[in-house]
């Protein structure tokens, strides 16, 4: 497992925590989902044989935010 961490514009309120949460949650392989409102990250741990960079982009975007990330 790897950490990842994303920086997510455009959350605005807990609904938005909501949505980018239950995207994240239904990727196989994202464990550890922890999204912030008031530093406007997501952090979770990936296990890269599951789940990649690109789903997780994806998920993001496709919910209208823009999201850059970063592996730890």
């Amino acid at each position: 497992m790897n950490n990842m961490m994303f920086d997510i514009q455009g959350m605005i309120s807990g609904a938005c925590i909501d949505k980018v949460y239950e995207a994240l949650d239904h990727i196989d392989g994202l464990t550890n989902i922890s999204v912030s409102l008031w530093s406007g990250q997501v952090v979770m741990q990936i296990n890269p044989t599951l789940a990649t960079f690109s789903q997780v982009s994806s998920a993001v975007t496709n919910l209208g935010f823009k999201a850059s990330a970063e592996y730890e």
